[in-house]
């Protein structure tokens, strides 16, 4: 991401094919980032007015005390902000009520003393999948970000007087969850309010509002999974004590290549064409089309793949009994 970030930080201030160039991270860009940034300043670039002033990757103060974000970039005016976020990770970015973006604004209007009628945010994320495509917007209001940094700024003044700090929307793209004491409360409150047996009645008001937050729940609840799973999986490789496993599924065997597999049947007589792309390896041994063996040792190959599961100690009960 960092690489990514310094060759589109270039890219705004200069036409150039950055491929092969090692940049000051020790990223050699690749022909496939390299087409990536130019999409993203292209993005950027395309919504540029002639009164409009364009900032990139500026570090701002933004209204909460110690907090600097550091703005990708952003298009402004009098009455129009647009705030950009270049992600350049797998992992899909939200940008509606997306933190980090909301920081931004915040503190690019304290620096520009702007107070503009619309907030455009703008997450371009060109290798993650998104139901909504690698470009999204949200766009937001003054009173919207005033809830938000309403909420920061107390958030930040019961840290300082160390109090514990309240979960909310903020938490979603945060990259603390696994260690956050507020985050941890706030779901095993959920797991005890979702494991009541008791349903009480409630008016269709009430059920809504209710649907609403575990909904916002559910989000949370994803994001922090997500961050536990990926430390399990870390301390289990290397040794450690998770009371988890990995364990091993085979996949479904595939044709190592077409050819191959088209002149075996041409050499033993099997009438049928194209045969990968219509019968599987494990088809062609059931219909007796092809001998068993030749199929697993020549012209098909399995792969295997690793899933995290939950060890209980009767596999090794199993074992040893």
């Amino acid at each position: 991401g960092i690489g990514a970030h310094e060759v589109s930080q270039n890219m705004f201030n200069t036409i150039e094919d950055f491929t092969g160039k090692v940049m000051s991270n020790g990223v050699v860009v690749t022909p496939e980032m390299n087409a990536d940034c130019q999409r993203y300043v292209e993005y950027v670039m395309a919504m540029v007015g002639d009164d409009d002033t364009l900032i990139v990757e500026s570090s701002l103060p933004s209204s909460i005390p110690e907090v600097t974000p550091i703005v990708d970039s952003a298009i402004f005016n009098n009455d129009q902000l647009h705030v950009f976020e270049f992600k350049y990770g797998y992992t899909p970015v939200e940008v509606e009520g997306n933190a980090q973006m909301f920081l931004g604004a915040d503190a690019i209007m304290k620096r520009y003393r702007l107070c503009p009628r619309n907030i455009h945010f703008h997450v371009f994320q060109p290798r993650g999948w998104h139901k909504d495509g690698i470009a999204r917007t949200w766009t937001t209001n003054m009173s919207e970000l005033s809830e938000f940094l309403d909420v920061a700024r107390r958030m930040w003044d019961e840290h300082k007087t160390g109090g514990v700090c309240r979960s909310g929307n903020h938490c979603k793209d945060c990259s603390a969850l696994l260690t956050c004491e507020a985050s941890t409360n706030a779901m095993m409150s959920t797991l005890d309010y979702v494991s009541a047996p008791e349903w009480m009645e409630r008016t269709g008001v009430e059920l809504g509002e209710e649907f609403r937050l575990l909904q916002s729940m559910k989000k949370r609840l994803e994001g922090r999974i997500k961050a536990l799973e990926q430390d399990v999986e870390h301390r289990t490789r290397i040794g450690e004590k998770t009371n988890h496993m990995f364990k091993t599924k085979n996949n479904a065997m595939q044709w190592v290549d077409k050819e191959s597999v088209e002149r075996y049947a041409v050499a033993i007589g099997v009438d049928i064409h194209n045969v990968p792309a219509i019968i599987t390896p494990k088809q062609a041994i059931d219909r007796k089309l092809f001998d068993k063996e030749t199929v697993e040792s020549i012209l098909a190959s399995r792969s295997s793949s690793q899933k995290l599961v939950y060890d209980d100690g009767s596999t090794a009960k199993k074992v040893f009994s």
